[in-house]
C-alpha cells in the first residue's frame, strides 16, 4: 500500500470512529465500514516499513474485506478466522476480523458460531467494548435472554463507569420492543454511573426509551441533553419527537427552548413547529438564536420553508433579520415579496430601497426581479404611472426576456387602476408575447373565454391570497363553460380587479345569469366577495341559494359550510347543526367534512 493510500485509510477510520460514536449501537452496515477502515488501518498505521512486509503480514484480513465485499461470505468467514490466529493482525486487526465474521455469518444464517469465539478472546481482553458488544449483540438476536443478561453483567463488572454496557443493551432492548426491560437497564445505569452525569451519558438511549413509552416531556428534556451533546443526532430528534400528539406538544418544546439559547435544539424545536403549521412561533424559536454564520444559514432555511408554506407574514420576518445580518440585496427582494404577498404594498417599497442600498451594483436578473416587485406594489397602491416610470428607467439596461415581465407587471398595475387601454400599450411597447401571462387576463376582461381559455395560467406562488383566489375562480370559469364569449364575465373579472368589489358582486350575479353552466360558481364568486367585505346580510342568501338550487354542484360543500358558518355567528346553533350534518351525509367525498365534523363538535359542545 502507498503512503497515499495509507493516510486515505487513516482518514477513513477516523471518520468512522466519529461515526461510531455518533450512534454507538452502530447498524450491520455501519459496522461494517469501521471493521474495513479498521483494517485499513493495520494495513496503513507502519508507513514507515517496508509497504510489501506489511501487505503480505495482513493479506488474510485484506482478502476476506474484498471477498465479503463480492458476496462470497462463505470464504471470506474462513479468511476472518485465518486472521484471528495472525500474530501481526494486533488487537486492531482482530477487532477488525470479529466483526467481519459476525457479519458473514448473520449473512449466512450462522450468527451463533460467533459466540464461542468471542468468549474464548474474552478471557484475555474482558473489557474489551468491541468483543462484549458483539457478544451482546449475538445473544440478544439468538433470544438467549438470561445469558445476554449475564452478559451485560459481565460487562459492567469489567468496565465500572462506563455507560457502554447500559447503551448497548438498552438499545438492543429498544430495537427489540421491549421498553420494559429496556427502562430497568437504563434505571440501573443512574446510580451505576453516580448521578446525573450517568443520565447526560445516556441522554440518547433514555430519549429513545421516553419516546417508546409516550413520555413526550422527558423525551423532550432527554433529547435537550442528547443534542447539547452530540449535535449531529439532530435529525434523530426531529423524526422522534413529530409524531407527538397535539395534547402533548406544547409539553414538550421548553426543553428544546429552555436557556442557555442554542442552535440546534432551537432549529428542531423550529422545525417541529413548522410541521404542526405553527409558523410563526416556528421562526421566534430560531429568531432568538445569536448571529454567526450557522445561525444565518439556519434562517435562510426557515426562511424558504416559510415561503413554501406561504407563511408571508413570518418569512417577511425572517428575510428582513438575514438582510440586516448579512446585508443582502437578494434577502432584501425575498422580504420584499412575502411583504407583497401578504398584502403590505408600502412595506414592499420600503424593503426594495434597503434592498438597493445594501446591494451595490446590481446584475441585470436581480435589477429586473427588483423592478418586477417595486411596479407591481406601485400598481397594488393604484400608483400606476409611478410603476410607468420604474420600469422606463430600467428597460434599456434589460435582456428581453426581463422586459416582458416589467411589461407584464406594469400591465396589472394599469389594469388595477382601471385602465385596460395603456394595459395593453405596455405589453405592445414591450415587444411582449402574445401568450404573456396577463395577455389571458385582458382577454378575459374583454370577455373573450376563447382566448382567456388558452392563454389563463395558474397564479404566481407569491401572488397575493385575493389574486390566487381570483385567478383560481377565473380558470374554472373558463372551463366550465364552453362559450367562447361572455362580456358580462369580464365585466365582473374587471371590477374584482379593480377592487370595487360593490360592483364586482353584482357583476358576478349577471354573469351567472347569463351563463347558466357555471351561474353557481359564478354565484358563489359573488358570495366570496360579499363575504370578504363583511358584508354577510348580502352573502347568506347566496350560499342558500347555491345550497338548494345548485345542489350537485362542485360549490354545494363550500355554500352548506358557509351557510352553517353564519348561522352559528347568528346563534342559531339548531340551524347549524343541520346544515353540517347535511353536509356530512350528502357530499362524504368532499375535502370540507373533516372541517365540518370539527364545526359540528363545537356546536354540540355547550
Amino acid at each position: 500500500m502507498t503512503n497515499g493510500r495509507a493516510v486515505r485509510a487513516t482518514r477513513a477510520l477516523m471518520a468512522a470512529s466519529a461515526a461510531g460514536r455518533a450512534l454507538t449501537a452502530a447498524s450491520a452496515a455501519g459496522r461494517a465500514l469501521m471493521a474495513a477502515c479498521g483494517a485499513a488501518l493495520v494495513i496503513a498505521a507502519p508507513a514507515s516499513r517496508d509497504a510489501h512486509a506489511q501487505s503480505t503480514r495482513s493479506a488474510p484480513l485484506t482478502r476476506a474485506l474484498e471477498l465479503e465485499s463480492n458476496g462470497k461470505s462463505r470464504e471470506a468467514a474462513a479468511l476472518y478466522r485465518q486472521a484471528l490466529g495472525d500474530p501481526a493482525a494486533g488487537d486492531e486487526g482482530r477487532s477488525a476480523a470479529i466483526l467481519g465474521l459476525e457479519r458473514v455469518w448473520e449473512e449466512l444464517g450462522q450468527r451463533d458460531s460467533i459466540v464461542p469465539v468471542v468468549n474464548t478472546f474474552l478471557r484475555t481482553r474482558p473489557n474489551d467494548p468491541t468483543l462484549r458488544g458483539v457478544q451482546l449483540r449475538a445473544l440478544v438476536a439468538l433470544r438467549r435472554d438470561g445469558e445476554a443478561r449475564t452478559a451485560y453483567e459481565m460487562w459492567r463488572r469489567a468496565a465500572p463507569g462506563d455507560p457502554a454496557p447500559f447503551r448497548e443493551y438498552a438499545r438492543l432492548l429498544l430495537q427489540g420492543g421491549r421498553t420494559a426491560a429496556a427502562d430497568t437497564v437504563l434505571r440501573e445505569a443512574i446510580p451505576a454511573l453516580r448521578g446525573p452525569g450517568g443520565q447526560r451519558a445516556l441522554a440518547l438511549e433514555l430519549a429513545q426509551l421516553h419516546v417508546a413509552l409516550g413520555a413526550w416531556e422527558r423525551a423532550a428534556g432527554s433529547w435537550r441533553q442528547a443534542l447539547d451533546a452530540m449535535p449531529y443526532v439532530e435529525l434523530a430528534a426531529l423524526f422522534a419527537l413529530q409524531p407527538a400528539p397535539v395534547a402533548a406538544r406544547d409539553s414538550l418544546l421548553p426543553a428544546l427552548l429552555e436557556p442557555p439559547v442554542a442552535l440546534v435544539p432551537r432549529r428542531v424545536a423550529a422545525m417541529l413547529l413548522m410541521s404542526w403549521r405553527r409558523p410563526r412561533e416556528a421562526w421566534q424559536a430560531l429568531g432568538a438564536v445569536a448571529s454567526d454564520d450557522s445561525s444565518r444559514a439556519a434562517w435562510r432555511d426557515l426562511a424558504e420553508r416559510l415561503e413554501a408554506a406561504e407563511a408571508w407574514p413570518v418569512a417577511r420576518e425572517a428575510w428582513l433579520r438575514v438582510l440586516e445580518a448579512d446585508h443582502d440585496a437578494d434577502a432584501g427582494r425575498r422580504a420584499a415579496a412575502a411583504a407583497l404577498a401578504s398584502g403590505d404594498a408600502a412595506g414592499a417599497l420600503t424593503l426594495l430601497d434597503r434592498a438597493g442600498t445594501a446591494a451595490g451594483a446590481q446584475s441585470p436578473g436581480a435589477e429586473a426581479d427588483a423592478t418586477v416587485l417595486r411596479v407591481r406594489a406601485l400598481g397594488a397602491l393604484n400608483r400606476a404611472a409611478e410603476a410607468e416610470q420604474a420600469a422606463k428607467a430600467v428597460s434599456s439596461r434589460l435582456a428581453e426576456g426581463d422586459r416582458a415581465r416589467v411589461a407584464d407587471a406594469l400591465a396589472e398595475a394599469w389594469i388595477a387602476g382601471g385602465d385596460v387601454t395603456r394595459a395593453r400599450a405596455a405589453l405592445a411597447v414591450a415587444g411582449a408575447r402574445d401568450d404573456a401571462p396577463v395577455a389571458g387576463w385582458l382577454a378575459l376582461y374583454a370577455g373573450d373565454l376563447k382566448r382567456a381559455r388558452t392563454l389563463l395560467k395558474r397564479p404566481a406562488e407569491d401572488a397575493t391570497t385575493s389574486r390566487t383566489e381570483l385567478a383560481m375562480t377565473a380558470l374554472a370559469v373558463v372551463a366550465r363553460t364552453r362559450a367562447d364569449s361572455a362580456p358580462a364575465v369580464g365585466a365582473a373579472f374587471l371590477s374584482a380587479a379593480r377592487g370595487d368589489s360593490v360592483r364586482a358582486a353584482a357583476q358576478f350575479l349577471e354573469a351567472a345569469a347569463a351563463l347558466p353552466e357555471a351561474a353557481s360558481l359564478l354565484t358563489a364568486a359573488a358570495a366570496r366577495v360579499h363575504a370578504a367585505r363583511g358584508d354577510t346580510a348580502s352573502a347568506l342568501p347566496l350560499w342558500e341559494r347555491i345550497a338548494t338550487t345548485y345542489a350537485s354542484s362542485p360549490e354545494a360543500p363550500e355554500a352548506e359550510l358557509a351557510w352553517a358558518r353564519q348561522l352559528l355567528r347568528r346563534g342559531d346553533v339548531a340551524g347549524a347543526r343541520t346544515r353540517l350534518e347535511h353536509l356530512i351525509v350528502n357530499y362524504p367525498e368532499s375535502a370540507l367534512v373533516p372541517i365540518a365534523r370539527r364545526e359540528l363538535e363545537r356546536a354540540r359542545t355547550p
